[in-house]
């Protein structure tokens, strides 16, 4: 039987590439994460965690945010809850029309309802944070740029 023990303090994390592509919508700053992984303890060196899957951990809704590949003694079943992403299309936009999108984002800011925000231009996709969204800020978006480069 295995013992569990906590410990609190800091290290470096190991992410290799899989990992990374895995988890990079959550790994934002102020997100909390939750790394699963190994320990690398080597003499004369600060300890270090080589990460196998991230998670990130919504306290204000508890639940827990992970690619369904993140699990896989679960016989296909995903336990845990996808993020909601609002992708927003910005190839060839005005700049006038990207200036007044910036000002929405940064208006709408916060993580209240959890949905990720995503830009999209020419073919490139680019995590930007989080956004409260409502139906009727969806739609503002949509008035901006058009229905068609605003998806959820």
């Amino acid at each position: 039987m295995s013992q569990w023990k906590t410990y609190i303090g800091q290290c470096e994390i190991i992410v290799f590439e899989r990992a990374y592509l895995s988890a990079q919508n959550i790994l934002m700053v102020d997100n909390i994460i939750v790394v699963d992984g190994k320990l690398s303890l080597k003499e004369d060196e600060d300890v270090k965690i080589v990460a196998n899957n991230i998670i990130g951990l919504n306290v204000a809704n508890n639940t827990v945010v992970a690619p369904a590949h993140s699990y896989p003694g679960t016989c296909g079943q995903v336990p845990l809850q996808q993020p909601k992403i609002l992708s927003l299309d910005i190839t060839n936009l005005e700049e006038e029309t990207k200036a007044k999108l910036r000002g929405m984002m940064k208006f709408f800011s916060g993580d209240k309802n959890n949905i990720r925000i995503q830009v999209i231009d020419d073919g490139e996709t680019k995590p930007c944070g989080t956004i409260y969204l409502t139906n009727e800020i969806q739609k503002q978006f949509e008035e901006l740029m058009g229905v068609d480069r605003v998806k959820i």
